[in-house]
């Protein structure tokens, strides 16, 4: 069987479209504003295809295309598994917080999310709790932006802190569509009263996110790992 030259091009022109039109998107953000050079890796980055409409399309940007391309991510993973600290940063491609209870606000909340806490007072249930928003630089092994989490109850005596992970960059609460639940964590929270309270905070900085969570009144950490690869 016999196909022209022309015929399996188009095959391939979805793609390599898609691929430059997202480069041409990065490209514009303001982090990428000294830009100089495009690093091509991977497989289809061998393709003479791909590299013939990324030098077209970006004639003011150097385009390096290393030997061996489809093991450029795999000889990178090895160098990253003995040096972690060579990535200093990280892009987050996700907003990440955590599902919280948070007071009722007037014109930002729906009526129907309203609820009442034992003490009368106008609260919504499954807020999203931004701690880390799409877009935002992480430093590696740094811990990002910290947040205080009450118990629900005087006799409560642990709590439940269920992280959550959307494309969105300000969701509101964690059952809208795109937001996914990406771990959980428990926490002893001895004691007696409402006063009680967990500082947690998220670390970005190997193929997972640490998450810590301190019980204000007693000093104890409480640490859990979550899969950043899924």
């Amino acid at each position: 069987m016999r196909i022209q030259a022309s015929v399996v091009k188009q095959f391939f022109k979805a793609p390599i479209d898609s691929i430059v039109d997202h480069l041409g998107k990065l490209l514009k953000e303001p982090e990428a504003t000294n830009c100089s050079a495009i690093v091509m890796v991977g497989g289809f980055s061998e393709s003479p295809m791909l590299q013939d409409a990324v030098k077209k399309k970006f004639t003011k940007t150097r385009v390096i295309i290393p030997h061996e391309a489809g093991l450029a991510v795999l000889k990178g993973a090895v160098i990253y598994g003995h040096r972690p600290s060579i990535i200093s940063q990280r892009i987050s491609k996700f907003t990440y917080g955590v599902a919280c209870v948070s007071n009722f606000i007037e014109g930002k909340h729906p009526a129907n999310r309203k609820i009442l806490n034992e003490e009368g007072q106008e609260r919504v249930d499954d807020s999203f709790s931004i701690h880390v928003k799409a877009g935002q630089k992480l430093d590696a092994n740094t811990a990002q932006t910290e947040q205080e989490y009450g118990v629900a109850t005087a006799d409560q005596d642990g709590m439940t802190i269920v992280f959550y992970a959307t494309t969105k960059p300000d969701p509101v609460f964690v059952d809208e569509p795109g937001c996914n639940k990406i771990g959980l964590m428990q926490v002893d929270c001895p004691g007696y009263g409402k006063e009680r309270k967990a500082v947690v905070s998220l670390k970005f900085g190997s193929t997972e996110i640490e998450a810590s969570a301190k019980i204000k009144h007693t000093g104890k950490v409480t640490r859990a790992q979550i899969d950043f690869l899924g």
